[in-house]
């Protein structure tokens, strides 16, 4: 069962951003879906989005990302560890986060997906918008590259 417009309203409104359409209607399909994976990744529903991202907000305001190490080399999302403005939508079992980008730099692109790593923070965008990552992921899975491992429950490397 998808999301309705009052959650989507109530996490835009959350999220102080207005939320890309093509992530909308991905909720609004896949809301409270078992297991959607992207590779390696478990997608959220809107309540884990808003408790990862809380949790992850709550080290930024406690200061615990102030003197963290970044990935070299990041130039279309911000340099810091977090930002408020991120909006995590999947997970692996290390942690590490595949994210929108609703407050991207000037160079950078509004709606962009990026992977945040606990041990370097963002990388630099793997697709321009939600839409292109999912193709660009279904192209991968169509094409062989990854392979459906019933014990995981999760696509991997091939």
């Amino acid at each position: 069962s998808g999301a309705d417009e009052d959650q989507l309203a109530a996490l835009e409104e959350d999220l102080s951003h207005t939320i890309p359409e093509d992530f909308k209607d991905f909720l609004r399909l896949y809301n409270k879906a078992y297991r959607v994976a992207f590779f390696e990744y478990l997608a959220f529903d809107i309540r884990r989005i808003r408790k990862r991202r809380d949790g992850l907000n709550g080290q930024l305001a406690a200061g615990v990302f102030d003197n963290a190490e970044l990935f070299p080399g990041v130039e279309q999302v911000r340099r810091v560890k977090w930002h408020p403005g991120w909006l995590p939508f999947a997970e692996d079992g290390g942690g590490n986060l595949i994210c929108l980008d609703l407050a991207p730099p000037e160079n950078g692109r509004y709606g962009q997906v990026f992977h945040w790593e606990i041990r370097g923070g963002p990388g630099n965008p793997k697709a321009t918008s939600f839409h292109e990552y999912v193709t660009a992921y279904r192209d991968a899975l169509l094409n062989g590259r990854y392979t459906y491992d019933e014990t995981s429950g999760i696509f991997e490397d091939s």
